[in-house]
């Protein structure tokens, strides 16, 4: 088994910045190719936490046979502004596949995309901002044998509850460009997992959710640890499409509901100060679960101010 660590050019000029590192757990024995993405969005690092302990095992324990790649910086400027586009296009990344050579966002979104293609297996990483959030775990719509496949790896990893985006539907049609979704459409399989924040994470939930990985990456036949035989999951686990909740003015919004909260029609979320007339206005959301809700701040009228779930099923 070999480690590997290289760098994949985004642009022909030398500038290091056009470069995604990228590691490869190469077992040297035929098998499936699982990619692991991270850090599209350049504020939200958990994944590190988590990379830097699955890098640790294989460094002791090989691999059996296929490969696991890691690109654990796509948006590297981003992560070091701490803002989630990238920085010289302004651009969200995970909103431009499947890439072109436009412009800085859409090569790297081009790289990415050409690196999943061949692979058995794409999980995305990202976090949630909210210091009251759960494990979620998200699959798109694609053909029905991908998304059996994508429930059969959510239920291995055990998520609090699975999103699901069908970029289609009017309520998802701002995640049309994403990663998972654009693999969706060429039926491929891919899932996106969002964590806690950093200033949450906890060890136990970082060893748990490697234990995880370790699960699906025996599932695959990359490794031989036994935990598949003895994992334990729940019983059932909510599904959710969502639906957004936007600003109506521009000016200054302060939450007064939390993620997981329910709501009934016309609940109350929020209130927003108009930064025209500084008249203070409630923000309503819609009968469901509130799955993301704004940070205290200062946002555009049309930008998005919550998520909010409408439960469609179980996963058993």
């Amino acid at each position: 088994m070999k480690i590997l660590k290289d760098y994949i050019k985004v642009n022909k000029t030398n500038d290091n910045l056009f470069y995604l590192q990228r590691w490869r757990i190469i077992s040297g024995q035929p098998g499936p190719k699982i990619v692991i993405i991270a850090l599209q969005h350049g504020a939200e690092v958990s994944s590190f936490f988590l990379l830097e302990k699955l890098l640790c095992y294989f460094r002791q324990f090989p691999l059996l046979k296929g490969s696991l790649v890691i690109l654990p910086a796509v948006n590297v400027l981003g992560l070091l502004k701490k803002q989630r586009q990238e920085p010289f296009t302004g651009l969200d990344i995970n909103r431009q596949y499947p890439g072109n050579q436009d412009n800085r966002a859409t090569k790297i979104a081009y790289v990415v995309a050409k690196e999943c293609q061949s692979a058995e297996l794409v999980i995305d990483l990202h976090n949630f901002t909210s210091r009251r959030s759960v494990f979620t775990g998200v699959m798109v719509k694609s053909n029905r044998l991908v998304e059996d496949k994508a429930k059969q790896v959510l239920r291995l990893f055990d998520p609090e509850l699975i999103w699901y985006i069908n970029s289609s539907q009017s309520s998802d049609k701002e995640q049309a460009g994403a990663l998972t979704v654009w693999l969706g459409q060429q039926n491929k399989l891919a899932i996106a997992l969002e964590l806690p924040p950093p200033i949450v994470l906890t060890e136990g939930f970082l060893n748990s959710l490697l234990e995880r990985f370790l699960v699906v990456f025996e599932f695959y036949g990359l490794l031989t640890v036994d935990l598949l035989k003895c994992v334990t999951v729940k019983r059932s686990i909510s599904v959710y499409t969502s639906r957004l909740i936007r600003m109506k003015v521009n000016g200054w919004f302060w939450p007064t509901k939390e993620p997981l909260d329910k709501l009934k029609s016309a609940d109350k979320i929020g209130d927003q100060v108009s930064l025209v007339d500084f008249k203070k206005k409630s923000l309503r959301g819609l009968p469901g679960v509130l799955l993301t809700i704004a940070y205290p701040g200062f946002i555009m009228a049309g930008k998005k101010v919550a998520t909010i779930g409408k439960k469609i099923g179980y996963l058993k």
